[in-house]
């Protein structure tokens, strides 16, 4: 592992997390507060995660040759271009809502492809142990920002806090000056189309393709139930401080148990049963006190399931191809964003309480899958 790199890194994605915390993360539950439906927010994501399924695309056949500190500087570019956008100009139209959608579909493929495999240079052989260390240090470094946006949303305009989230997107970018990585072994392109053919990689995509749902989930899903419930944005700060305490405990005390080939099954598995069964209490458990240690609860458990998974992966898997495979686990993820839109889309015609008990159950029934065909790859 190579600190000099770790330091660098770790600098930026701190103040990037900073100023997600501060603006960004609140886009969709913001975009239904001022006057899109449920269904507009839900096509958002939906085209969004199109947008970005796409550009993946297009990177998985260049990454291998690009300089990654450019893709990643673009990619906060844009995060500040859709950050200005929406809280400076917004309007309750479809074409702004296809304007955002695209910008942050950009985004998401450049910055999250990217950062799969900067994480995968960095983490070294004990990658549990790594990514519960990495994820300890940037919750705590974040905790408790929400909740102050969230606040100051509630009570005052937004101009504030996207000139102090703009500061930390600049101040993001300055540490990726001198982050500089040799070329992975194997760095050839992944033939996309004999990709799926292989065990391994039907393996790769599924379980990356049930963790995004969850995060999707929890990061999409959540915070406009919430925000339906209690009408304010600081109730999403104090979810978000919950589930950043359950994600801290989680990486602080567990996280290199991820690293033993023989548990990694078990708990990949029964962390998604826990994550299912927390989100599903939801729509039968209305007291607003659960609804916060309930964020705990799937921070808890969506972390748990993430560093297992990655560990498995990282270790076994990118032996050879891994800016193609790493790619295939970013094509997963875009499927369950857009997933996840649909579900949004569809709740006003069901019901949210049908859409928070049914929705987890798609997870359950992907690690099944895997659990049965796949767990010998675990």
């Amino acid at each position: 592992m190579d600190n000099r790199n770790l330091s660098r890194y770790g600098s930026h994605y701190i103040a990037k997390s900073l100023a997600v915390s501060l603006l960004s993360v609140f886009i969709p539950v913001y975009l239904l507060a001022n006057g899109f439906s449920l269904i507009q927010v839900g096509f958002f994501l939906l085209f969004q995660e199109s947008i970005n399924l796409t550009f993946t695309i297009l990177l998985s056949r260049k990454v291998h040759t690009m300089s990654l500190r450019a893709v990643i500087a673009t990619a906060v570019v844009a995060q500040m271009v859709l950050v200005i956008t929406v809280y400076e100009f917004l309007s309750v139209q479809w074409s702004f809502l296809i304007l955002i959608a695209g910008i942050r579909g950009f985004h998401d493929s450049l910055y999250w492809g990217s950062y799969n495999i900067t994480l995968l240079r960095l983490s070294g052989k004990r990658t549990g142990d790594f990514l519960g260390k990495w994820h300890s240090a940037i919750t705590l470094a974040t905790v408790g920002t929400t909740l102050i946006a969230g606040y100051i949303l509630d009570h005052y305009s937004p101009g504030w806090l996207l000139f102090f989230t703009l500061i930390l997107y600049v101040v993001s970018i300055i540490p990726l000056r001198k982050l500089i990585f040799p070329p992975l072994p194997g760095n050839e392109v992944l033939p996309l189309r004999k990709s799926l053919s292989s065990p391994v990689n039907r393996y790769m995509f599924l379980v990356s393709h049930m963790n995004e749902f969850g995060i999707k989930l929890l990061d999409s899903f959540l915070p406009l139930y919430i925000f339906i419930v209690f009408k304010n944005f600081v109730s999403l700060g104090i979810a978000g401080l919950f589930a950043a305490l359950g994600q801290a405990l989680y990486s602080y005390l567990t996280g290199r148990g991820s690293d033993n080939q023989h548990r990694r099954p078990f708990l990949l598995f029964g962390n998604i049963l826990g994550f299912a069964i927390v989100f599903s209490s939801l729509a039968f458990v209305k007291d607003p006190k659960f609804i916060f240690i309930a964020s705990s609860l799937l921070g808890f458990f969506w972390l748990a399931s993430y560093i297992t998974a990655e560990a498995g992966i990282n270790k076994r898997h990118i032996t050879e191809y891994p800016y193609g495979k790493k790619m295939l686990e970013r094509f997963g993820e875009n499927m369950a964003g857009m997933l996840v839109g649909i579900v949004i889309m569809l709740t006003p015609f069901l019901s949210i309480n049908i859409a928070l008990a049914v929705a987890p159950l798609y997870m359950i029934f992907i690690a099944s899958i895997i659990y049965w065909r796949y767990k010998a790859l675990i």
